[in-house]
């Protein structure tokens, strides 16, 4: 009987003010330093839910599960709100965070080769501070020079709704996933008041914070 151990590593990086309970990113990367193009992805969320490298949450742990197959080796992890939250966020008095679009912004023109998926899902549909935020990110891909955009999906499943990775993972855990065009519904087309840019501010004191540790390891038995 003949062994093969195959490892790998992955890289994370956060990227959050000083007293980390904001998060503006979060970049998982699978890519041992050589990542192409296509290999590359920007995934918008709603919000992050941890703020520590060493910590996995379900979104997370579904979407690199499925990495492989989706063809991609590094997902940069955007928000709509930058609030760390471990439970669902309130929509109660929640106000555009300014800040956190600020950098989604700068991020989509630094990762101006990534593909963007939009991963939001159709949580907070009713709020109308979420569907503001959401106007304004996707007028911020008119002067991308790629403004194209992606959504998750299954082999062999039908058009569906725009899905959050978390519901793909409890529902689709099994299926193979795919990236599909995401064709913006008319909700949330921009108006002309979403792509008046506001007045940018600076994120104060950002901290990044990095960990490599090891990504996959597996042992295959050959006879």
């Amino acid at each position: 009987m003949n062994l093969i151990t195959e490892s790998g590593t992955m890289t994370t990086t956060i990227v959050a003010n000083e007293d980390k309970n904001k998060v503006f990113e979060i970049c998982r990367d699978c890519s041992d330093g050589e990542c192409a193009e296509w290999e590359e992805a920007v995934l918008l969320t709603l919000y992050p839910t941890t703020n520590e490298v060493q910590r996995f949450d379900l979104s997370t742990m579904h979407m690199v599960n499925h990495l492989e197959e989706l063809g991609l080796n590094k997902v940069h992890f955007l928000y709509l709100f930058g609030r760390v939250c471990s439970a669902r966020l309130s929509t109660r008095g929640i106000v555009v965070d300014e800040e956190n679009l600020s950098y989604v912004e700068q991020a989509l023109q630094k990762y101006k080769n990534a593909r963007v998926i939009i991963g939001w899902g159709n949580s907070m549909s009713k709020s109308a501070t979420a569907i503001s935020a959401k106007k304004r990110i996707l007028a911020m891909m008119d002067s991308r020079e790629d403004s194209r955009l992606w959504q998750l999906g299954g082999n062999g499943l039908g058009a569906t709704d725009n899905m959050h990775p978390l519901f793909m993972g409890i529902r689709y855990g099994n299926v193979k996933w795919e990236l599909k065009p995401f064709e913006i519904p008319e909700e949330l087309k921009a108006t002309e008041e979403a792509k008046e840019p506001a007045e940018t501010p600076t994120t104060g004191n950002v901290v990044v914070a990095k960990r490599v540790g090891k990504a996959k390891q597996a042992e295959k038995l050959r006879k």
